[in-house]
This record gives structure tokens, C-alpha cells and sequence, in this order.
């Protein structure tokens, strides 16, 4: 009798440990997911930022410059700024993903990537607009 209420006790931890591990796999999951949610708001809230004043400084033109002070995530790898796009090359898990904006104004300028705020300087130039870490 003792042997069967054991044996019992031990399918039932089975059975619960059995179920923890499934829960715990599937909310590992839906937090990598968010995690990556997170990380292109935080892009593509940097990009819109840059691509509305760089369009208020084209349209003001010469001399009007202005600062602003994105925030990029930590998995940038590269930031392109090429006629009218500012594109983020992001990286997760182990692959590199490209996310872009189109800007009205012909944009030109090199930005780092570290993470964390930049200050960015957006100067109206004749027909274009440059874009520098200020």
C-alpha cells in the first residue's frame, strides 16, 4: 500500500514539474518577443524624432539647425543615412534586420551606435539637410 501512495506522490510531481516546463518555455518565449517589441519602438521612436526635424530644417531652410535627443536601443549595429531614409541595422537573435524611414528632405550625415541618448545636430544646408552627433 505504501509503494502504490509512493509511486503516486512521484507521478504527480512528474505530472507538475512536466507542466512548469512547458509554462516556463512558453513565457520564456512571449519575453523574447517583447523584449524585441521593445527594442524597435525605441528605433523606430529614434528615427521618427531625427526625420521630423530634419523636415522642419528643410523647410525652414538655411541657416536653421537644430538639436534632438533620441534614445537607440542596445542592439543597433549600424546607422545609415542616405538621401531621404535613415535606416537602423538591427540585430537579434543572431540575425540583422534593416528597419527604415522615408524623410521628405534629402538627408546626408554619419551617426554612431552606441546605446544610450545622442545628441544629435540637425543643420539646414542648400537643398539638404546634415545630420551630425552635436
Amino acid at each position: 500500500m505504501r509503494g502504490q501512495v509512493a509511486l503516486e506522490y512521484m507521478l504527480i510531481f512528474a505530472f507538475s514539474l512536466a507542466a512548469l516546463g512547458i509554462l516556463w518555455y512558453y513565457s520564456s518565449a512571449n519575453i523574447d518577443d517583447a523584449r524585441w517589441d521593445i527594442q524597435l519602438a525605441y528605433a523606430k521612436s529614434a528615427m521618427s524624432k531625427i526625420a521630423e526635424v530634419s523636415e522642419l530644417s528643410y523647410l525652414q531652410g538655411p541657416p536653421a539647425q537644430f538639436y534632438v535627443y533620441p534614445n537607440f536601443p542596445d542592439n543597433v549595429k549600424n546607422v545609415y543615412i542616405t538621401a531621404n531614409s535613415i535606416t537602423f541595422e538591427m540585430k537579434w537573435k543572431a540575425i540583422l534586420r534593416n528597419v527604415s524611414l522615408e524623410t521628405v528632405a534629402n538627408i546626408a550625415g554619419s551617426l554612431g551606435n552606441y546605446q544610450g541618448v545622442h545628441k544629435i545636430l540637425v543643420k539646414a544646408l542648400d537643398g539638404s539637410v546634415q545630420i551630425s552627433e552635436g
